[in-house]
């Protein structure tokens, strides 16, 4: 799997709940490791990877993340194309990384992870593999990357090596 993923890029979008918000992993702790029955709270502060688009499973609406919304995020790592992912709206899923440009629709099980180029304008890359410290896109090249949090969403920022 390479360099595998902190977990604080995983969870909701820019989320300030306590641990109490977060799904429980059946194990007694949430996604983030933290004891689900302490009065401990946990703060993010906008490194969660945000999630483009997901459909997990087959009977699920596909999930649009745009302008901040968050309809959907990662919950864990599986291997570097392929995670975890909770949908708000249908529930949690297994999901790989799949190129979409956005004309089409994504099967059962894809999701789709963008980045830009230096801003978070332009034409978005969409991720093929992402490790700790690289992201290959579809495009065959390689970046390094951060999450950038621009008070409105998460961004993942691209430097191409």
């Amino acid at each position: 799997m390479g360099r595998p993923l902190g977990k604080k890029n995983f969870g909701p979008l820019g989320s300030t709940t306590s641990t109490s918000g977060y799904p429980d992993t059946g194990d007694g702790r949430n996604v983030h490791g933290t004891n689900t029955t302490s009065a401990t709270e946990l703060r993010q502060r906008g490194y969660n990877i945000p999630v483009y688009k997901a459909r997990v499973s087959s009977t699920a609406a596909m999930d649009v993340q745009d302008d901040g919304a968050s309809a959907c995020y990662i919950l864990q790592q599986k291997s570097s194309r392929r995670f975890k992912v909770n949908s708000i709206a249908n529930g949690i899923g297994v999901c790989k990384l799949v190129d979409d440009d956005g004309s089409s629709g994504i099967a059962a099980n894809e999701m789709v992870v963008r980045g830009f180029v230096g801003t978070d304008s332009g034409t978005p890359v969409i991720v093929k593999k992402i490790s700790g410290k690289v992201i290959t896109g579809f495009d065959g090249n390689r970046y390094t990357w951060y999450v950038d949090n621009d008070s409105a969403e998460n961004v993942l920022i691209l430097t191409a090596i």
